[in-house]
């Protein structure tokens, strides 16, 4: 196939190709309205039924006679969601170490060597630790450096992170 049209844009060209209806989709006028409109919706990607007869009726497919309703079980899927999780922590530590909560956020500022800021906050007591990294995957090292400090230093058991 070739794409022998050549359509100008805002910021370039677009290639197109002319297609003419062949008997396959001629076989769009026999079948029944609603397995015609499902199709559609198929062949259409997935649009919703107003766009479906749109288009449709631009291409001479008849589908007047249709529920404003398609059974798309793929649609369907798409817009299931995910059961939400809560940001706030319900099951609060009351040991010190127990639970430490590490953030991270980047550094805009052109005079900063490093990139990352990490903050590590114990749970129970506030404490807070912050590092400064190059990368993200740079925040290994320190905060194993810090659990090591902290069973050395201390008698704290650091359980979750």
């Amino acid at each position: 196939m070739t794409f022998d049209i050549k359509i100008k844009c805002r910021r370039g060209h677009v290639f197109a190709k002319e297609l003419y209806p062949t008997k396959h989709d001629m076989a769009l006028t026999l079948e029944s309205n609603n397995n015609k409109t499902m199709r559609l919706h198929k062949q259409f990607c997935h649009l919703d039924i107003q766009q479906v007869k749109d288009t449709a009726q631009k291409l001479g497919v008849n589908v007047d006679d249709v529920n404003n309703k398609i059974n798309c079980e793929d649609c369907k899927m798409a817009k299931a969601k995910q059961k939400a999780v809560p940001k706030k922590d319900e099951t609060k530590s009351l040991t010190p170490g127990e639970r430490l909560c590490i953030n991270s956020s980047s550094i805009n500022t052109r005079s900063a060597k490093k990139k990352f800021w990490i903050l590590v906050e114990d749970q129970a007591i506030s404490m807070k630790w912050s590092f400064f990294v190059n990368n993200k995957k740079d925040q290994v090292n320190p905060i194993i450096e810090l659990i090591k400090e902290i069973h050395e230093t201390t008698d704290w058991k650091v359980s979750f992170i």
